[in-house]
Formats: C-alpha cells, structure tokens, sequence
C-alpha cells in the first residue's frame, strides 16, 4: 500500500461515492492515442491499470481488444463491472492493489495506465513503474501518462517532496519532466519515448507526457 491517501482504497471510493464517472465517460486523448499505438504493435490483450469505473476499459473492449483491469478502489470495480456489462460489452476487473507483488503472468501484450504513476512517493514510483510492466510478455508494449510539470495544477497545494503537492482534496501527486519519466522507465524497457499531450476537461487543459515503452 502507497503512503500518500490519494493511491489508496479510501480514497479512491471517496471520489466514486461522489460521481461515478468523475472524468466523464468518453475515453481521454491518450486512450485513443494508445488504442492506435497497441494496434500498430500488434497487441490483442491490454490490461487497464488503475481502470476507475471503466471509462478507457470500454473503449479499448470497443477497439477489439481482449481486456483485463483492476483498481485499488472496490466501489470503482464494482462500477466499471456494471458499466461494461450495461454496454454489452465484455472485460474482466478485479480489485488490486498496484504495489500488491503477487507474482503475474507475462503474457500480456499491451500495458495502459492513465495517470497513476503520479500518484506515489518518491521510493514507491520504482516499484510502480516495475509493477506496471512486470506482466507484459517480451516484446509487450506499455502506454502510460503522468502529469507534466507544463500542468496549470503544477504548484498547487503544499509540496510535500519535490515536485509533488497534496491539493485541496487531499489528493498527492508528483509531476515529471520529460527526463525524469523517461529515467524511471528505461532500466526496465527498451524503445521508452516520452511526448507531451494536452486533455482538456471542463475545468482546464491538462498537460501530461505519454510514454511508450516495449519490454527487454
């Protein structure tokens, strides 16, 4: 388990007891952007990694791909399974903690992680990183975004290390540099490349950096 509340269980069902969907329902820039990356890779099974109510898990299930997700929230499972069962799609979710080092099968062919990395401590982002690849077979290919330190959320709130700052609703996050995302990853991958990616929202535009990476 993380030490910073926001990647926890609490958390998490604290935020979906109060909009089931609190991104919306539509995929982000970078799920679609993914899609076309795991489809040009050749993938036919991504595993959605901090998959929240269902959002990208549905999209991806849309795009043809066989897919698995898990969340540490159960109350986000519970409506990612409702949600896709509703849209008469078909995926499998489970309850997982991202830090939990059961061992997994590598036989996965794409990785998709929207903003979760960010989410933990300094010492913890090495683990996390590992862990978001560790079930992808040779050859398997992750797509994964992090806040920039280009976000307009960049500053806010009281740092509590370096470049991270928990906002008004407690919510801890770290925001990287090209460099340093790409640094966290290329130990464990082959091929890591970072671009910068805008999402807008009804709030701002975020700024976040899409990494892809194939496993050694």
């Amino acid at each position: 388990m993380s030490r910073f509340e926001s990647a926890s269980a609490a958390y998490w069902d604290s935020r979906y007891r109060a909009a089931t969907f609190p991104y919306g329902t539509e995929p982000s820039r970078t799920a679609l952007r993914a899609i076309e990356i795991f489809r040009e890779h050749g993938a036919r099974n991504v595993l959605v990694a901090g998959c929240g109510s269902g959002r990208h898990v549905m999209a991806m299930a849309r795009a043809g791909f066989d897919v698995t997700g898990f969340d540490v929230s159960p109350l986000a499972v519970g409506l990612a399974r409702d949600a896709i069962a509703g849209a008469g799609l078909h995926a499998t979710i489970e309850v997982r903690d991202l830090l939990d080092r059961s061992p997994r099968a590598t036989t996965i062919d794409a990785v998709f992680a929207y903003s979760v990395v960010q989410l933990f401590a300094s010492a913890e982002r090495p683990l996390a990183a590992a862990a978001l690849l560790a079930p992808l077979r040779p050859g398997g290919i992750a797509v994964i975004t992090a806040f920039s330190r280009e976000d307009p959320a960049f500053g806010d709130g009281d740092e509590v290390e370096p470049a991270t700052f928990r906002d008004a609703r407690n919510r801890t996050a770290h925001f990287f540099t090209q460099d340093e995302l790409v640094a966290l990853f290329a130990p464990l991958a082959s091929d890591v490349f970072v671009e910068p990616i805008s999402e807008p929202d009804a709030t701002y535009v975020h700024r976040l950096l899409l990494l892809r990476a194939v496993v050694i």
